[in-house]
């Protein structure tokens, strides 16, 4: 999985930057024997990636989306930052 993360970030010209990998889904807590792989594997390419956890629900994502196209980001952004932490 790192290699996968590893080739988005040179597609994105992104190894010299300062930026989140988010790590979605049940697989992930397991722990460091999964993630600190990983980390390694990606750190080789981007220094400054930073290993995340979700912290909304997945489908956040696509509400945003929709909610920036219908609303526009100064709105949608907001709002569904404080409604997310409100359920949380």
């Amino acid at each position: 999985m790192g290699n996968l993360a590893n080739g988005v970030t040179r597609q994105l010209n992104l190894e010299a930057e300062v930026f989140d990998v988010v790590l979605s889904g049940s697989l992930y807590k397991g722990g460091t024997m999964l993630t600190a792989p990983m980390q390694q594997t990606i750190h080789a390419v981007a220094p400054g990636a930073r290993l995340v956890r979700l912290q909304v629900p997945p489908v956040t994502g696509g509400v945003l989306a929709y909610m920036e196209r219908r609303f526009g980001y100064a709105v949608a952004c907001p709002q569904l930052i404080k409604s997310v932490r409100g359920a949380l």
